[in-house]
């Protein structure tokens, strides 16, 4: 009888591997193919819209994309060929056994970090107070981002000495050979880094955003590149929630559990359970490019960048003469075009406004291939490449005309604010919101300001050039 109750149990359970296994090998593919390749689609993007240059969230979108893919490439890869082709490299090569889940760790640690701080920036951009949007910088984010891959480099220094190969009963086995070091990374790595602590900000977090942004006021006084950033914070949060929710309730069931007694068939469906439920927890690896393309103006952005892309760029003027004796193709460029001013906070423009108006008299040349807003917050600037646009602006400068047009993903608007013509960073003339505008002849002290607020900005100095 007990025999025949062996073999009952090990017949189910290698029915349960059966089917526990290609579920798991199909998700593995899933989550490996299209995260690296929205991955790669994320990295395109991002470089040709150059948002993160000016945007913190913009910037630790940017860089979490490069860890992302890290960890898909170093982590996800080896776990397929492992659970469904039997092929541990872990066993094969002492140095990969040694490296491999440090360096994952590393960048897996350093992903989760950068969605805390995605989650919080979002939170101070969507605040009601222009103070507290304008601790939303760049500077700090650089900081930050560094600051967060030098701690989890020297956190995981430890894993790279304890973890070794070791044979075992004639067995190879890639573990950890500290104890302490191993329980370590059980109670507070896996359960508390990785998974616990990050909902619990992020969840926070987005849910005082949401509130932020419930409030009309506040929203509309933020740019769209703000505006974009946070919904697109926010839907990262809901799918790291979602991916992260059932692995995090698996794993705190998996400490629990620990020290029960369990028999043979309750240990292989939980082997089995952890191989799913680990496979599943690289969701939020895979996932941060299509939770972005739910935002209309990234999907916009994206087109724009795999068309110029794909296509190029324009960005030589051709004029072609036809005489009685044949067709001649010339080359002519603008003269390039520049305006440079210095604006103190809250006093009237004078001079500034006077350059402004001959600088907008200046742009009558009709094959202009670029323009460039920068400013002391942001020396860099915007620019923008898309010809048809660029013309189009210079053309509403001179003639003192509206016109709203897109480049590189980004909306610029040309319209009259107060006594004179305003160029800005977004689909409205006349606001106060955190955003790129220029406005010197406002006759009031709210001149505008470069990645700061419209109204009421610090000192600066706000440059326009015409290429």
């Amino acid at each position: 009888m007990s025999s025949n109750n062996n073999t009952s149990i090990t017949s189910a359970i290698l029915q349960l591997q059966s089917a526990f296994r290609y579920p798991s090998l199909i998700l593995g593919f899933i989550l490996l193919i299209g995260g690296v390749l929205g991955n790669i689609l994320n990295i395109i993007a991002f470089i040709k819209m150059g948002n993160y240059k000016k945007n913190a969230c913009s910037l630790y979108m940017f860089i979490r994309t490069f860890l992302d893919l890290n960890v898909l490439l170093a982590g996800l890869t080896t776990r397929i060929l492992t659970t469904g082709f039997q092929m541990d490299l872990t066993l094969m090569n002492r140095i990969w056994c040694k490296t491999r889940l440090g360096f994952t760790d590393i960048n897996g640690e350093s992903t989760y970090t950068l969605i805390c701080l995605q989650a919080i920036d979002a939170f101070i951009c969507s605040s009601p107070s222009v103070v507290v949007r304008q601790k939303s910088n760049i500077r700090l984010a650089r900081y930050l981002i560094v600051g967060t891959l030098c701690f989890w480099s020297i956190h995981e220094i430890p894993y790279f000495i304890f973890q070794d190969l070791v044979v075992t009963g004639g067995t190879p086995m890639c573990m950890t050979t500290n104890t302490i070091f191993a329980q370590y990374r059980t109670y507070f790595v896996a359960l508390c880094i990785n998974t616990t602590i990050p909902i619990i900000v992020i969840s926070i977090f987005g849910f005082l955003t949401v509130r932020h942004m419930k409030t009309i006021g506040v929203t509309r006084s933020l740019s769209s590149l703000t505006r974009q950033t946070i919904s697109m914070a926010l839907l990262q949060v809901f799918a790291v929630l979602f991916f992260n929710g059932p692995y995090t309730a698996w794993l705190v069931y998996s400490v629990i559990t620990t020290n029960a007694v369990k028999d043979t068939y309750r240990r292989a469906v939980e082997q089995l359970i952890n191989l799913f439920a680990t496979t599943y927890g690289y969701g939020p690896y895979a996932s941060s490019f299509y939770c972005y393309c739910l935002s209309k103006r990234f999907r916009n952005q994206l087109i724009i960048s795999l068309k110029e892309l794909v296509c190029g760029t324009n960005t030589t003027a051709i004029t072609t003469t036809t005489t009685s004796t044949g067709t001649t193709t010339t080359f002519t460029a603008c003269t390039p075009r520049l305006y440079s001013a210095s604006f103190v906070s809250g006093v009237v423009t004078s001079s500034q406004c006077t350059n402004w108006t001959s600088f907008q008299t200046s742009l009558s040349c009709l094959n202009y291939t670029s323009f460039t807003l920068s400013g002391s917050y942001d020396t860099s600037g915007i620019t923008a490449t898309n010809k048809t646009t660029v013309n189009a602006i210079a053309t509403a400068l001179r003639t003192s005309i509206a016109y709203t047009g897109i480049s590189n993903g980004i909306t610029w608007s040309v319209g009259t604010c107060g006594s004179g013509i305003e160029l800005s960073e977004t689909n409205t003339i006349c606001q106060c919101s955190t955003t790129y505008t220029i406005r010197p002849c406002i006759s009031n002290g709210n001149w505008g300001g470069v990645n700061r607020t419209g109204c009421s900005s610090p000192s600066q100095v706000m440059t326009v050039s015409f290429q």
